[in-house]
């Protein structure tokens, strides 16, 4: 099992959680002040080396931005500095995925069995039956990381992460465990999705983006690489290296501006025309929910506010955090780029008047709940938390376990999932699953 602390570092590109640091309450007559002031303090805390929020509302265009790009360059971000956007670039990755639909290449109900044909032998034939829409969704049933992604340098996790790794990967993931149906953010899934949609496309992600996505929207500075003037990454008071990506582009890898992130919500707000094939709005219906108020679209993540759905999306990668939402029924959009220590989603989202419900909680099967040794001095503890069951292995942290059949429970941060042994229904034993291998833990309490 995965040590969760060590896990970390990938689990940064984004997440479905709101985010609790950086909580401005923002009140509607005064949009911009609560923004202003927190990222002015964090500039001047040395938490934050630069930021730019953009503000569309009622067809107009404001901007602000704080700090500087470089501690040797004395120059303010403004529209056209650069920010890699981490897991904003999973939008673009779902507009590409769209805009392929749209254009009669794949469907969304096309599968990597598919589109990989006879390249690989899955050891888990359910692996080849996963949609394009469930990889766009976070319904795939892939955990968060590649089952062989062993980073050696923790700030930079997907470096040198290439083809034939994936498909190593891919051919091995979930074996000997069932899937299930459930919703579990997946970096493996998305950077996966922008690899097949390349594929298809003949060339890679990145060229297939760029021909189909940014072009047909006019985002001349968006890409993989900074266009122009780029904010340095920021962490614990210095510039840091920028994560940089190979085959699992689709998941993270994107640079872009103020300017042409403003540029894509207009367009999705219908105030601005572009070439794209697909229609925008029909992204916008919920196709899965995950938490109270919370939602998923093909392409976005939902907010639902008193004055009507938020579509939105967060990234954050070494020394970046960024924020993108747009609310279609009040032609608002709102977009913060921070090179730094700083998380923006809870503030996004409450400047659109979005206050998180309180989750019920789920039930959980207290039989199976308890210790089990995996080996001399090392056991699993089962126990409940606020939401659902855990897993900790001993000197680890805790993981959390969704049910995907009975007895049956997925770790979604990790390629293992435990099934649970039972006589007189009582739960005697567990197996843990992982990398095709089967250890046996016998209930000691």
């Amino acid at each position: 099992m995965q040590n969760d602390n060590n896990a970390r570092p990938y689990l940064q590109c984004s997440t479905l959680l709101i985010a609790l640091c950086f909580q401005i309450m923002a009140h509607a007559s005064e949009p911009l002040s609560g923004i202003h002031h927190a990222l002015k303090q964090a500039v001047a805390s040395g938490d934050v080396l630069s930021a730019h929020g953009t503000v569309l509302r009622g067809g107009q265009v404001a901007e602000f931005g704080f700090g500087q790009l470089d501690p040797d360059d004395d120059a303010a971000p403004d529209g056209n500095s650069a920010f890699q956007i981490g897991s904003i670039t999973k939008v673009f990755t779902n507009l590409l995925l769209a805009e392929m639909v749209a254009r009669g290449k794949v469907g969304y109900d096309t599968t990597i069995a598919e589109i990989l044909g006879n390249e690989i032998e899955f050891a888990n034939p359910a692996i080849g039956r996963i949609t394009l829409l469930q990889l766009a969704t976070h319904t795939s049933g892939l955990p968060r990381i590649p089952l062989n992604l062993l980073a050696v340098d923790l700030t930079d996790p997907y470096a040198g992460y290439d083809e034939q790794q994936l498909l190593a990967a891919l051919s091995q993931t979930r074996a000997g465990q069932p899937l299930g149906s459930h919703q579990a953010y997946s970096n493996f899934g998305a950077g996966l999705l922008g690899y097949l949609l390349g594929h298809v496309h003949g060339t890679d992600y990145q060229k297939a983006l760029s021909a189909l996505v940014l072009e047909p929207l006019d985002l001349s500075s968006t890409g993989m690489d900074p266009a122009g003037s780029a904010a340095s990454p920021w962490t614990d008071g210095a510039v840091v290296s920028a994560w940089s990506f190979d085959v699992l582009a689709g998941l993270g890898a994107l640079w872009s501006t103020p300017s042409d992130l403003t540029r894509l919500a207009q367009a999705q707000l219908g105030t601005r025309a572009h070439e794209l094939k697909q229609d925008l709005t029909a992204n916008l219906d919920a196709v899965s929910s995950f938490a109270p108020g919370l939602a998923v679209s093909r392409v976005w993540h939902i907010a639902e506010t008193s004055k009507g759905p938020v579509y939105w999306h967060n990234g954050a990668t070494n020394g970046n955090a960024s924020f993108f939402g747009v609310r279609p029924a009040t032609e608002e959009a709102l977009i913060v780029l921070i090179a730094g220590e700083l998380d923006p989603t809870s503030s996004g989202l409450a400047w659109f008047g979005f206050s998180p419900s309180a989750a019920s909680q789920p039930e959980t099967d207290e039989d199976i709940e308890g210790e089990y040794q995996l080996a001399p001095g090392v056991s699993i503890r089962i126990f409940s938390g606020n939401e659902g069951l855990l897993a900790q292995v001993s000197g680890q942290a805790p993981a959390a376990l969704t049910a995907v059949k009975d007895d049956w429970y997925a770790l979604d941060v990790a390629d293992a999932s435990l099934r649970f042994l039972r006589e007189d229904n009582q739960a005697i034993a567990l197996v843990l699953h992982q990398g095709g291998f089967e250890q046996r833990a016998e209930r000691i309490r």
